[in-house]
């Protein structure tokens, strides 16, 4: 299966190295991120990928509320609840990968994800 998504304007890794992010920015990306990670769990679905160059931003025209959208990209690495149960192995970027999973070996989960 492949999934294509929209062009965006960059990555939160970029948008971070480019002047930061605001507060409001900050609340905003950690709501949005939490509501996908919760859409994904929901469905038995574990990134394992979660990370700045995997979220990406677009400026919003369409609420007052948020002046961004963020989204979850990069699914190279998910897994379904079913099949993680046996993984083997621990997958993702080191630095970003829960501590559970790295120094006790634990299977990922959608609570790693987070």
């Amino acid at each position: 299966m492949e999934i294509f998504l929209p062009l965006r304007e960059g990555s939160v890794q970029m948008l971070a190295k480019n002047g930061g992010l605001s507060p409001a920015m900050r609340l905003t990306l950690l709501d949005q991120m939490l509501q996908a990670l919760r859409f994904l769990a929901d469905r038995g679905v574990v990134h394992r990928d979660v990370k700045p160059s995997n979220i990406l931003w677009q400026r919003s025209e369409e609420s007052t509320e948020a002046r961004y959208r963020f989204q979850l990209s990069n699914f190279g690495l998910c897994d379904t609840a079913p099949r993680i149960e046996t993984a083997a192995e621990v997958l993702g970027t080191q630095l970003y990968t829960a501590p559970e999973c790295l120094m006790r070996r634990e299977r990922q989960t959608h609570k790693s994800d987070v």
